[in-house]
């Protein structure tokens, strides 16, 4: 099924955006009103060894992978949601789940408990996948809401344009390589996320044209099968960012893409320097939080 906008009339968000610039000024008179449904921001959360980013934008909400569960731990209700929250996102219009593996899904539950989310996107190697659709089920995901991405689709969030990727199936033989890759642009920011795919699904995307960004996720939390030389040299990232758990069992992110990735530009770590956000401004996204 093709994902089209599924959250209203995309006219409107023009107006809500209108709207809550009006209602900046209330702030004075003692409401406050977070920039951050106003200021296009986006954010890449510490939820351990997992994965989950966050886009704000002209009132709309993406959020791509939910963090992971253990049984140890639910990274979905224990971190993920009380940062949700703290973005001020009382919605999630757009769920992009990018493979089925624990760490990127796992913390769905507790996110959906949490949240309203409008549509659910996964790419469609997973169509039939019995941990996938194990994942929704558990979830209480509505099977109507899910969009299984084929190839390649573009949508609006908010005033941004984002573009879902999935690699061919001769290519997405594994579950890590099948993972959706999202793109997305608003004005001069762009950001590319990769879920956990290798470099073998890297080199393919680097043989299509208008990758060039600046920021990227490295891919795999940093794994040294993953953020390439020649992808790097591709995208030629301002920021690399690695999403990993401190002191995670499987030595993410690696020395050699650390290396890799500060050789192009500067790298950010969840495990060691906390959740990182971006305002959106006329040069592009320029980092505001360092916590």
């Amino acid at each position: 099924m093709a994902l089209r906008w599924p959250f209203g009339d995309p006219s409107l968000v023009r107006r809500d955006f209108l709207v809550l610039w009006g209602l900046v000024g209330l702030v004075g008179a003692g409401m406050e009103v977070s920039r951050r449904h106003i200021v296009p921001h986006l954010s890449f959360l510490a939820v351990g060894q997992g994965d989950c980013t966050v886009l704000q934008d002209g009132g709309q909400v993406m959020v791509v992978d939910v963090g992971g569960k253990t049984e140890h731990m639910d990274a979905g209700e224990r971190l993920v949601v009380p940062e949700l929250r703290r973005l001020a996102v009382d919605r999630i219009d757009l769920l992009v789940l990018t493979h089925p593996d624990a760490d990127h899904v796992g913390g769905l539950s507790a996110v959906a408990s949490h949240f309203r989310i409008g549509a659910v996107a996964v790419p469609a190697h997973f169509q039939g996948d019995t941990t996938m659709l194990g994942w929704l089920r558990g979830a209480g995901i509505d099977p109507g809401i899910v969009h299984w991405v084929k190839e390649k689709t573009d949508l609006q969030v908010g005033l941004a344009s984002v573009c879902l990727w999935t690699a061919p199936a001769a290519i997405a033989g594994t579950d890590n390589d099948g993972s959706m890759v999202t793109r997305i642009r608003q004005g001069r920011g762009s950001v590319i996320l990769t879920g956990d795919a290798s470099s073998a699904v890297e080199a393919w995307l680097a043989k299509q044209p208008g990758w060039e960004a600046q920021i990227l996720k490295a891919g795999h939390h940093g794994s040294r099968f993953s953020a390439s030389t020649e992808w790097l040299k591709h995208v030629h990232p301002v920021y690399t960012v690695f999403s990993a758990g401190r002191t995670n069992t499987y030595g993410h992110p690696s020395l050699d893409a650390l290396e890799r990735a500060s050789r192009q530009g500067r790298i950010w770590r969840t495990d060691r320097q906390g959740t990182l956000t971006f305002r959106l401004e006329s040069s592009g996204f320029v980092p505001i939080l360092n916590r």
